[in-house]
């Protein structure tokens, strides 16, 4: 799937497509399991498997559905993420595209997502060290110094919160979420073709072990054993949609919060609130200016505002400031950054570990 179709939020977007009961069941559970057989789906909605199908090519066709992709664990390869949020010159209309240009491109880039507030751009990318992330920085800065004006950094400490679609929508999906489970450190060893099989599963995590076995050269039986591997050993932790939200009806929002505090108390209070919300997406605490990162998707002014006065009375008792804007255009979505899928490589090429 080419790179210009990964964009989560588009506020230009004009046609939204409307969604049955049904639809909404079918994305819900491809969001908790992407690779979910046509059969089970089929099963649980009630419908034949032709016709759930042909729901699933329509949801694609119509732009919802972005891709199917598995949910990695960056962490395993080492890699961090981080937020940059810059203030740029945006009468310079040839320089700021030069810039998301080279974002987007950028092999270790996740996200770079277009506001109309208070912030122009938010680049996130891995790296594996706050130096390779200092260095990373240093040189799009450096070229970039004439349309620059100001930048924020914040470094992910952890998450809070991670869910693939609004929670209205599971909620009138009535699908029940399953709780997140706890990632162990992994002593699973990957090669050449683990790599490789990452690479297919990002391009389309539903392909079948057949598909796969033809793009990676190796037997159906071994695609499935290594997929299984690497989701024993906490590399891979589920399989998900990429969706549009823009086309789904709903706006992105992000919230940022500093807190005189944020004790265990407050941290377990907090994670309970926002477990319970159905708009909060996701929730990170972070490092930098701000201690807070949450993003809210919302149908409308009024659901937006709700959460916003909602998380606000949560944290009543430690908030000190924060600031809001709303997302205007994602720009681009990487699942895997080709960073870090060059960097396994070479490492397995060097230790001769090539599968």
């Amino acid at each position: 799937m080419p790179k210009s179709a990964l964009s989560r939020v588009d506020e230009l977007l004009e046609k939204k497509p409307k969604l049955d009961l049904r639809d909404k069941k079918i994305l819900a559970m491809l969001s908790e399991d992407s690779r979910m057989p046509l059969t089970a789906i089929a099963r649980k909605v009630r419908m034949s498997r032709d016709t759930v199908d042909y729901r699933i090519k329509r949801l694609v066709a119509s732009g919802i559905i972005l891709g199917f992709a598995p949910q990695i664990n960056l962490g395993f390869f080492g890699y961090s993420t981080y937020h940059v949020f810059m203030v740029i010159d945006t009468l310079n209309e040839a320089r700021k595209n030069a810039l998301i240009s080279a974002l987007s491109g950028h092999p270790n880039t996740r996200s770079v997502m277009e506001y109309h507030d208070t912030w122009d751009l938010e680049w996130v990318l891995v790296a594996r060290s706050l130096k390779e992330f200092d260095t990373i920085l240093i040189e799009i800065t450096k070229d970039f110094k004439d349309v620059i004006n100001r930048k924020d950094k914040l470094a992910i400490i952890k998450g809070l919160k991670s869910i693939q679609l609004p929670g209205t929508l599971y909620r009138e999906s009535q699908h029940n979420l399953r709780k997140a489970e706890k990632r162990e450190k992994s002593k699973t060893a990957v090669d050449e073709t683990d790599i490789e099989l990452l690479r297919a599963l990002s391009q389309n995590s539903r392909l079948s072990t057949y598909e796969i076995a033809k793009l990676t050269g190796i037997s159906p039986d071994a695609v499935g054993y290594r997929i299984k591997k690497m989701v024993a050993g906490g590399i891979i932790y589920g399989f998900t949609i990429l969706t549009n939200l823009s086309a789904l009806n709903y706006h992105l929002y992000t919230f940022c919060i500093n807190v005189r505090t944020f004790d265990v108390h407050n941290e377990m209070r907090f994670r309970e609130f926002i477990t319970q919300n159905p708009n909060i997406l996701r929730a990170v605490k972070v490092l930098g200016d701000w201690d807070l990162l949450i993003y809210i998707t919302a149908d409308s002014q009024e659901s937006f505002h709700q959460t916003f006065k909602e998380t606000q009375q949560n944290l009543r008792e430690v908030i000190a400031d924060y600031q809001t804007w709303a997302a205007y255009k994602e720009h681009v979505y990487n699942n895997f950054p080709p960073a870090i899928a060059d960097a396994q490589l070479k490492k397995a090429r060097k230790s001769g570990n090539g599968g």
